[in-house]
């Protein structure tokens, strides 16, 4: 997509080309975060926890800025500083294939933070 590329090419020019790759990254891919929806959860407690868990994980990444790439950049951030934690303390105890390490980290942090793991 060139308005990605241009995000780039934009946020290596004022030297933050890091971010811009994680923006560019976020906005090409579907939104991470849980919507509930009423019409396939017939319980109203299941539905009010998973809406509430929803929004409280959307408050938690928003961070006052009122905007879905940053909330979203900060959701790919977090991931990474978690997943470097675990990956640090799990390294000590076994050694295990990245990959299924990776895997089992990103789902059981996806349903910590009500986000669709993709």
């Amino acid at each position: 997509d060139i308005f990605l590329c241009r995000l780039i090419v934009f946020a290596g020019m004022f030297g933050v080309a890091a971010d811009g790759i994680l923006l560019a990254s976020g906005m090409s891919a579907q939104e991470p975060f849980t919507l509930p929806n009423s019409l396939v959860m017939r319980n109203e407690f299941e539905f009010a926890s998973a809406l509430k868990k929803s929004c409280d994980t959307r408050c938690h990444f928003d961070f006052g800025h009122l905007s879905e790439p940053l909330m979203v950049r900060a959701v790919m951030v977090q991931w990474m500083i978690d997943w470097r934690a675990h990956h640090i303390q799990q390294a000590r105890h076994y050694l295990r294939s990245r990959q299924v390490t990776l895997l089992k980290f990103t789902i059981a942090w996806a349903s910590h933070w009500a986000i669709v793991p993709n």
